[in-house]
């Protein structure tokens, strides 16, 4: 009997890695029933029900032989049934953290069971995690956070906790640097790779932090580094073999050290990993997406799109690529690629978030905005926790104006993504439109606290120091934002050029209520170096020269506007004032010259 129930378990283990559960399931109930439902075989037959996503069914043969009790294996498979079905609260109770804070709070031990560090993954971290996610769904956030963190501290090497966090839109950026700081420091020497992999996941727009991902970026698929060296290969205790490139590149210190700014993570190189390595996974989707919002962060969209199309067309359901690459198709108008995805998408996955995005992202560029809510309202509705379908439903409500619902979809991600700042600009740029200064610059307050540094927000906020008649400040705060939009690469980047173009003329505005008119004119002479067609650009440069009684440079000035935009009601009315100032002072001049005549006669 034992020989056979052996065979058996060998065949039930081998089907199901041929993805044969239906067989694997028959067989394993043979075996469960022989062996009078022992552990071992229970345990294996429960694993079939799940992998054949028969949750209910796994969870009920579970209790109701009271297998939870006896391993913490059991009660992990239960736990993850009723994440599957969506029984959030059952979960938490299943893994006893209603009323526990820590991991090493909970009733039973995990000890006995669990593999060493380095080679598996320990079953507390995977608790921890579970606990997480139900908390996640159940909209307590500080409890998810903290569940997440005990995972990757009972782990290190648990990257779905890990990512989760940091992808999640949980954590500001200094939570965000002092969490990453203490997972560098607890990864090993040879880790050296998940250390580079972890930097590049980072969400803060901090330039020292920007600067270290574009550093670890590079070491993990650093083409330009010794293309004739000869290849290496190290093994990894989680990965096995792993290919790598040797480098001779000697490269400078990070300005990631124990000095670093606070919130700011260390730098791989710096807490012991091999910094003569470079690891070969520029393709890893994971990478590819992290280059391209550095790519797009610097302005360089088409670039970003090249690389993200490339990543596209190998894996078109990567669910962290696809709004990264859609993003960029919407800044660059790439309509027909938007609508072949999306198409492609509810073709072949009509009950995805992912493809309800992809379509309201193709309804957004061609600015039929009550199709694109529909369609990002849908994506909401499917996946809760999808944020970019909940900043897009948004926008579409403040594209349409309609105020009030694109108040209450920024209010709901701001909820749910609280370490993301852009719902909170939205809600700004609302209360703007609505003229509540206050409440205007109370939300960019709150932004500024989440992301000090992003050029965006920081233009929103000199602009309302502007409206609020605040000029000094508006002054400070965009000459900020011009220095931000400086220290990125420039040459016609879309977006940075664009915004630096738009703070340059409001910060014009902000030097000539200040009588600074020589810094006025240098401001309108860099933001038409950048745009040279604007009409308000030239309208404003010659309202400057007119202030300052120059009328005839103001006149051409005025001229030039009206080419460009022949229906500017403001150049038209401003352009009769300067004539006619023109036209005094021309006679004042004549007068005084016929008065020095005189005199000289």
């Amino acid at each position: 009997m034992e020989s056979v129930q052996g065979t058996m378990r060998s065949l039930v283990q081998d089907m199901m890695a041929k993805h044969m559960y239906e067989g694997a399931i028959f067989y394993a109930n043979k075996l469960a029933v022989m062996s009078n439902y022992a552990p071992k075989d229970a345990f294996l037959l429960a694993n079939a029900f799940f992998v054949d996503n028969q949750y209910h069914r796994c969870l009920h043969l579970l209790e109701s032989r009271g297998l939870v009790e006896v391993d913490v294996r059991f009660r992990l498979l239960a736990a993850r049934c009723l994440l599957a079905t969506r029984d959030w609260d059952e979960c938490i109770q299943m893994l006893h953290g209603q009323d526990v804070q820590r991991a090493d709070e909970l009733p039973y031990e995990c000890e006995g069971v669990e593999d060493t560090k380095g080679s598996k993954l320990r079953l507390k971290s995977a608790i921890c995690t579970m606990l997480g996610k139900a908390f996640e769904n159940l909209e307590n956030f500080s409890k998810s956070v903290s569940w997440y963190k005990e995972a990757v501290v009972c782990d290190p090497y648990n990257a779905e906790a890990f990512t989760s966090l940091m992808l999640g839109n949980k954590l500001n950026e200094k939570e965000e640097g002092e969490f990453v700081e203490q997972v560098m420091a607890m990864l090993p020497e040879d880790a050296g790779w998940l250390k580079h992999m972890y930097m590049t996941m980072c969400q803060s727009r901090s330039p020292p932090v920007e600067k270290q991902i574009k550093i670890s970026l590079d070491r993990l698929d650093d083409k330009s580094t010794n293309t004739g060296s000869k290849r290496a290969t190290r093994r990894s205790p989680r990965t096995g073999k792993v290919g790598v490139r040797s480098s001779s590149r000697q490269r400078k210190p990070s300005r990631f050290s124990g000095a670093s700014q606070e919130g700011s993570p260390s730098t791989p190189e710096n807490n012991g990993s091999n910094n003569s390595i470079v690891w070969t996974l520029g393709m890893d989707s994971d990478i590819v997406a992290s280059r391209a919002i550095m790519l797009m962060r610097d302005g360089k969209y088409n670039e970003a799109h090249i690389l993200a199309k490339s990543a596209m067309d190998r894996d078109s359901y990567n669910t962290r690529l696809l709004p990264i690459y859609l993003s960029i198709a919407i800044q660059l108008k790439k309509k027909n690629d938007i609508f072949i995805l999306g198409h492609k998408l509810m073709a072949r996955s009509p009950d995805s978030a992912e493809a309800w995005f992809a379509a309201g992202c193709y309804y957004y560029v061609t600015r039929q905005y009550s199709s694109a809510r529909q369609y990002f309202g849908k994506a909401t509705t499917i996946e809760k926790l999808f944020a970019p379908a909940w900043i897009g439903f948004a926008h579409a409500f403040a594209c349409m104006d309609e105020t009030d619902q694109a108040m209450a979809a920024y209010r709901t991600a701001a909820r749910l993504f609280p370490g993301l700042h852009e719902p909170i600009l939205g809600m700004s740029l609302e209360y703007s439109k609505m003229n509540n200064m206050a409440l205007a610059e109370k939300m960019c307050k709150i932004a500024y606290n989440k992301c000090p540094n992003d050029p965006a927000l920081m233009h929103e906020m000199g602009t309302l120091a502007y409206k609020n008649g605040q000029f000094e400040e508006a002054a400070s705060v965009l000459e900020r934002t011009v220095a931000m939009l400086d220290e990125r690469t420039s040459g016609g980047n879309i977006g940075v050029e664009d915004l630096k173009e738009v703070s340059l003329v409001n910060l014009s505005h902000a030097y000539r209520k200040l009588s600074r008119y020589d810094l006025a004119i240098h401001a309108l002479e860099r933001a038409l170096g950048i745009k040279p067609h604007q009409a308000g650009t030239h309208s404003a440069m010659a309202f400057i020269y007119q202030l300052t009684g120059q009328h005839n440079t103001a006149v051409e000035w005025y001229h030039k506007a009206l080419s460009v935009k022949p229906e500017d009601s403001f150049a038209t009315s401003m352009l009769e004032i300067a004539l006619q100032d023109s036209s005094e002072q021309t006679v004042d001049l004549l007068a005084s010259l016929t008065t020095t005549d005189d005199m000289e006669t």
